[in-house]
């Protein structure tokens, strides 16, 4: 994706702006620290002995915090670029802890783009990261084998691999260097945050091979899973399918059954069943040895985004991907489907869940991540007690506006009218200097007063009007004119997946589209073809919004 120049005063918002990382040999850029993530919480993982989380994000960051105090210990970035170079979409932690495998939209060619980087938490400064290469398309799941040996990766190239990690790494700092592969900063100093930069260049180190590249699935797989004596594997597709797998990637048998995107799926800790989670708000319980299906274990309200067994096997716990809330978390009991547990805390799509290993006492911890609100709530499986909230400083923006005089803009960080042009009010504002030779000097202004002064998204002009096609958010986009679609602009998971906020300019001629991840493009109404592309933001883009000029 090319970087444009920055469409004329186009006004965006979106939940953060996130610069890159610095690289070899390029200059310093500032990254802004939240203390948080600024995006969407992939996945979550907590380490073997329980005492730190680690959470994964499309901000480009992996963080570790600890438990015990929810204090966040140390941040790990890696090479990053414009737009949703560097993004993360999906990670998993070796069972002895050492090991940390992500994957999603890394930066450079599409070969080192849809690698997976291995990272070595316990390892010393110098030591270079390992990359997997050989999907053609993003990574979208993650799992190790129970003896840490091997990888199962989904993608949205619609294959899965199994990888052989098994290799010792015997390299040195020069050599990581000399394969293209800089080695982690250390500032030295001793502080709560030890922010590690790892930066895996276009000629990166290639370590592990592929054993076996698993066909049959139509669509992304959203869904890996080891069962815990490596003997089967289980992949899971928006193709609405599973497929059971023996140990060395043969087909066992396919498993129909879900009518919708299959999210989810996990093995119980004895091995007995294996659990699967998707779309059509269900939870399937199917016998994981041949793959027989047992029964539907739970209908949820809402979508299913995730499950996580607990390690005793009798508790599961279930995501929310609902477009719209509440964002309850269940907890039900295997194999019953007894409803054991309600948390509701949070307000917005739980899209990474995990259960912690008993403490000294037997008590467990649940670790459930937010999307548009980009926290994690550490909380109590048993009794549902909130121990800690993993979250930055910072809110999202949910509205802005430009003053019909263009002497000012405006925002909200509220969402109370759940309309899509309109999904809350305008609260604060900044003050653009008038003579600036920048031509955009925007100061603080204060508190806004009279919302009526403000334009913000247009829907129609004239003939001309645009929506989705279910009036919500949603991948497909429609241009009408008298009430006709004559152009439908369709997303994917790599350039936007759904359209989550719109407008026309003034004159009718461009509609500009917010989407998730950060993605912002702008169309010709008359042939629906992309203008370009605004790269900055990460996160979710809520609201976008023209100057009254049109410029």
């Amino acid at each position: 994706m090319k970087k444009s120049l920055l469409y004329p005063w186009l006004l965006v918002f979106a939940l953060l702006l996130s610069p890159p990382a610095r690289a070899l040999g390029a200059e310093p850029q500032l990254v802004i620290d939240t203390g948080g993530h600024k995006a969407k919480i992939k996945d979550v993982m907590f380490t073997p002995d329980g005492r730190q989380l680690i959470s994964v994000s499309n901000d480009k960051t992996i963080r570790i915090w600890d438990t015990g105090s929810g204090e966040l210990l140390r941040t790990l970035r890696g090479q990053t670029g414009a737009g949703p170079e560097g993004k993360l979409f999906a990670g998993a932690l070796s069972p002895d802890g050492r090991w940390l495998a992500v994957g999603g939209w890394l930066p450079g060619r599409p070969k080192s783009r849809d690698a997976i980087r291995l990272i070595d938490l316990k390892a010393p400064p110098g030591t270079p990261v390992r990359l997997l290469k050989g999907h053609t398309n993003a990574v979208l799941s993650l799992a190790f084998s129970p003896d840490g040996q091997r990888i199962l990766s989904g993608s949205g190239d619609d294959t899965a691999r199994l990888w052989d990690v098994s290799t010792p790494l015997d390299t040195g700092p020069s050599t990581a260097l000399e394969a293209g592969v800089s080695t982690p900063l250390d500032t030295g100093v001793s502080t709560p945050l030890d922010t590690g930069v790892s930066t895996a260049l276009e000629a990166g180190l290639q370590t592990g091979k592929t054993l076996k590249i698993l066909r049959g699935h139509e669509a992304p797989i959203y869904a890996v899973a080891f069962s815990p004596d490596g003997a089967r594997l289980v992949t899971g597709s928006d193709d609405h399918t599973l497929r059971l797998w023996d140990g060395d990637g043969n087909l066992v048998k396919v498993l129909t059954g879900h009518t919708d995107d299959v999210m989810a799926a996990a093995f119980t800790p004895d091995g007995k069943y294996l659990l699967s989670g998707g779309y059509d708000k269900s939870i399937r319980l199917w016998d994981a040895g041949t793959g027989a299906f047992i029964k539907v274990l739970a209908k949820q309200e809402k979508r299913v985004a995730g499950i996580s067994v607990s390690p005793d096997g009798k508790k599961v716990i279930v995501g929310n991907g609902a477009a719209y809330g509440p964002f309850n978390v269940d907890v039900f009991a295997i194999p019953s489907g007894e409803r054991l547990r309600r948390f509701t805390e949070h307000e917005n799509i739980v899209l990474a869940t995990a259960i912690s290993p008993p403490d000294d006492q037997g008590r467990q911890l649940a670790a459930t991540g937010g999307g548009s609100d980009q926290e994690i709530y550490l909380w109590d499986l048993a009794t549902g007690e909130v121990r800690h909230k993993l979250v930055g400083k910072g809110n999202r923006i949910w509205s802005v506006g430009f003053a019909r005089d263009g002497g000012s803009l405006a925002w909200g960080n509220e969402n109370t009218r759940y309309v899509f042009f309109d999904k809350g009010p305008l609260q604060h504002r900044f003050q653009l200097r008038q003579g600036s030779a920048a031509g955009f000097d925007p100061t603080w202004g204060g508190r806004v007063t009279d919302e009526s002064r403000y334009s913000r998204a247009i829907q129609q002009v004239g003939t001309t009007r645009i929506g989705t096609a279910n009036g919500q958010i949603h991948p497909q986009l429609e241009i009408l004119q008298n009430g006709r679609v004559t152009h439908t602009i369709t997303l994917g998971p790599t350039d936007g997946e759904h359209h989550r906020s719109l407008t026309l300019t003034p004159d009718g001629r461009t509609v500009v589209s917010g989407g998730s991840w950060g993605f912002i493009a702008s169309y010709d109404v008359a042939t629906g073809k992309k203008r370009q592309d605004f790269i900055g933001h990460t996160g979710d883009v809520w609201a976008v919004a023209p100057s009254p000029d049109g410029r």
